[in-house]
């Protein structure tokens, strides 16, 4: 942790102590320091007969730091969420938080070394009480006992290297670490990848051959590790401005507990990408073990559209794989969604997000492929490996003093046995208003459901209402109420909680 560490600070990079001075430029620190009350009339989240009161203090310290230029950008944020309880002082605590990520330039333009980590608080069981926070609720602050530490951190050096122009390539490793407090759900994934593409003297054929290696180590006890390796080869043809030729062959050798149904092996394709217009494209690959079409419809920078089914004959749970991306951009509108399906595992999902920066230019998750990982519902932990598919769609509207979003999610994960198998899905929207000069109010909504096994539900309503203020450049306020509760089957699993808070935020 000290190293990556060194890396998200900037310390790493070349020149010593003498430049240590220097390294300093360019970045902007901000200490920042949140204070608050909260006040809940059920603080275990349990049944109404058993609901007990509390009124907690909250104070929670915190740093953010930018830096972006010369040869390292970094972006992180951290903060210590301290919690303490009046009436129960023995459950006080200090909950950590940490988005950060990090990118060097060791080497002229050629090698590189990106570092991240983040550290926040989840779920232990699906079927257990949990917490959920909202634009008033801080989350984490209900002591229901089904809560634990998640911390990733990873390094990932890369070398990147142009041939003359013939060819380019991309070599590089990746380590994650990732850890619950728990030793059957810790563990570490390793992966080593080479991409080789045709360069900018290739004008009509374009090529790319591509290589990965990933060995996901698992913390059970006498447990093997997971093995992914697969190797691709993808050249196109440009005929004329309306047709190309495709091809594509590979190979896949996996190894992944839970899953009987592997069948590693050979698969090629051939095919054709038709573009009748600059708007459209449809591309399809036919051949051994291999089936795929795509289609994207772009009719301006705003819009973009992309639908793909991909079937594999090979690889782990072979079969039909669907994939959607949809984004639109108007004056005041901004429209997504999202389409993914993946075999995966929680160390997975939490070790392999990168860490980006949100529209609000804070720190969060993103996927392999630069999209923001949503983070609606909410799973507990496993140990096993899971076919996860998920949709998300979010709708915002921005115009004068009020804005409005919308949000629907659904995620279902399908285990091997098919008796664990969980679903969670939901809606959600706000509004907000500026009233008045640097003061603004925000009501939410939001429905959850979960579907677990042994035929158990959880059905979260939170409703919310609040006031925010500006009351200095470096200072601002809120004050919430929210309604929170849970009509469970069984029905010991139902609760009700009302909570007021009021926070002051301060930077430095």
């Amino acid at each position: 942790m000290c190293g990556v560490a060194a890396l998200l600070l900037g310390l790493g990079t070349p020149g010593g102590a003498q430049e240590a001075a220097g390294a300093l430029e360019g970045w902007r620190i901000t200490p920042q320091l949140g204070v608050g009350v909260i006040y809940s009339d059920n603080i275990r989240l349990a049944p109404a007969d058993e609901a007990e009161s509390d009124l907690v203090l909250e104070v929670e310290p915190g740093v953010s730091m930018r830096k972006q230029g010369g040869r390292l950008e970094v972006r992180l944020d951290y903060s210590a969420q301290g919690l303490f309880y009046t009436n129960d002082s023995d459950a006080s605590t200090v909950n950590h938080n940490l988005r950060a990520f990090s990118v060097t330039e060791l080497y002229q333009d050629r090698l590189f070394v990106d570092a991240y980590g983040s550290v926040s608080q989840v779920p232990i069981a699906s079927d257990g009480p949990e917490d959920r926070g909202g634009f008033f609720r801080p989350g984490n602050t209900a002591l229901t006992g089904n809560q634990t530490t998640q911390a990733n951190f990873g390094i990932s050096p890369y070398w990147r290297q142009d041939f003359g122009g013939w060819v380019e390539a991309l070599l590089r490793y990746r380590y994650d670490d990732v850890a619950f407090g728990r030793d059957e759900f810790d563990g570490n994934i390793q992966t080593a990848t080479l991409d080789l593409a045709s360069g900018r003297r290739f004008s009509r054929l374009n090529w790319n051959l591509a290589y990965s290696h990933q060995r996901e180590e698992r913390g059970e006890a006498d447990s093997e590790d997971d093995i992914r390796e697969r190797a691709t080869g993808r050249a196109s043809y440009q005929i004329n401005n309306q047709w190309a030729l495709l091809a594509e062959v590979g190979y896949v050798n996996d190894r992944v507990a839970g899953f009987e149904n592997v069948d590693n092996g050979l698969f090629w394709g051939l095919g054709a990408n038709w573009t009748p217009s600059r708007f459209f494209s449809l591309a399809a690959l036919y051949g051994l073990n291999l089936n795929e079409v795509v289609a994207q419809w772009n009719p301006t920078s705003r819009t973009r559209l992309r639908v793909g089914r991909r079937e594999e004959e090979v690889g782990v749970d072979p079969g039909v794989r669907w994939e959607g991306l949809f984004a639109h951009r108007t004056r005041y509108t901004t429209w997504s969604a999202s389409y993914t399906e993946e075999v995966t595992s929680v160390r997975r999902l939490f070790g392999e997000s990168l860490i980006g920066v949100g529209p609000d230019g804070l720190p969060v998750a993103l996927d392999e492929e630069g999209q923001i990982v949503p983070v609606d519902g909410s799973f507990g932990l496993s140990t096993e490996n899971f076919l996860r598919k998920r949709f998300t769609s979010r709708v915002t509207y921005q115009r004068g003093r009020s804005g409005l979003g919308f949000n629907v999610f659904d995620e279902s994960r399908e285990f091997p046995d098919g008796d664990s198998d969980e679903n969670t899905y939901g809606v959600g929207m706000f509004w907000s208003w500026q009233f008045a000069p640097r003061t603004r109010s925000i009501i939410g909504l939001r429905w959850e459901r979960d579907d677990l096994s042994d035929d158990r539900q959880n059905e979260y309503w939170i409703s919310e209402f609040g006031l925010a203020r500006q009351i200095s450049p470096d200072m601002d306020g809120l004050l919430g109420y929210s309604h929170y509760r849970n009509e469970a089957d069984p029905s010991d699993q139902s609760f009700r909680e009302n909570q007021l808070n009021a926070r002051l935020n301060m930077r430095f």
